[in-house]
C-alpha cells in the first residue's frame, strides 16, 4: 500500500515514515508562513516580485508595500525593488523614473 500524505510527512530516525494531518509547521525567526501552510520561506524575499509560495502568496498584497533595501543597495520606487548600489549615478537609467540618476555628481572632459 502506499502512503500518500498531503500535509506534513515526518521521516522518523528509524526509516519509518508518517503522516502529520491539523500540524502547524513553524518557520523559523526570519521566515514567514505561505498560505497554504505548507512551505516556509526567507522573509526579505516577501514582496520581492518572485514566487516563493506555490500558492503565490508572498507577493500577495504588496501594492503598497515598500521593499526594505540592504546597505549596499539603494531603492528604485516605480519598480518598489532595490538595486546595487554600483547601478546608482553610473550614468545609466536603471528606474524608469531615472531616479537612479538623480543627485549625482558627474566629471565630463
Amino acid at each position: 500500500m502506499d502512503l500518500i500524505c498531503y500535509v506534513h510527512v515526518l521521516i522518523h530516525t528509524t526509516g519509518t515514515v508518517s503522516c502529520v494531518h491539523n500540524a502547524t509547521l513553524t518557520c523559523t525567526s526570519d521566515e514567514l508562513l505561505c498560505a497554504d501552510g505548507l512551505t516556509c520561506y526567507e522573509a526579505k524575499y516577501q514582496c520581492d516580485g518572485f514566487h516563493d509560495c506555490n500558492d503565490y502568496s508572498d507577493e500577495a498584497d504588496c501594492a503598497d508595500r515598500q521593499v526594505e533595501c540592504d546597505n549596499d543597495e539603494f531603492y528604485c520606487e516605480p519598480e518598489n525593488d532595490c538595486f546595487p548600489d554600483m547601478y546608482h549615478c553610473d550614468g545609466i537609467t536603471d528606474c524608469p523614473d531615472g531616479s537612479d540618476e538623480f543627485d549625482c555628481e558627474y566629471c565630463f572632459q
